[in-house]
């Protein structure tokens, strides 16, 4: 709810050119009060179903990404740690994952 207040804030002032609600962009329109009237009016249940469904798949796509992006970070670290000896004074650069699989492979109990 917070976060479809503040989409539809940032559409009527004009920071985004897509209505949150329905998805209709309004990027080659450049009348100001249009956005506003269209937010006003925006009761168009199919499409705003359809726009929701949208922006789930983006949010999706997105955590898949985010997601992605930290197992590079973690494979990179564990390759550094690595490439500088595996010393335990580096072990500040492993994940608390990694950390955890490498106590299980030394033997290491929690």
């Amino acid at each position: 709810k917070e976060k479809q207040k503040e989409d539809e804030a940032a559409f009527v002032n004009r920071l985004v050119d897509i209505c949150p609600r329905c998805g209709l962009s309004f990027l080659e329109n450049s009348d100001e009060d249009a956005q506003r009237n269209h937010l006003k009016q925006c009761q168009d249940t199919v499409a705003i179903k359809r726009y929701s469904k949208v922006k789930e798949k983006e949010a999706i796509a997105l955590q898949e990404k985010v997601k992605k992006s930290e197992k590079q970070d973690d494979t990179e670290a564990l390759a550094a740690w690595q490439f500088l000896g595996a010393k335990s004074e580096q072990l500040w650069l492993l994940s608390e994952d990694q950390l955890m699989k490498q106590c299980e492979e030394k033997g290491v109990k929690k």
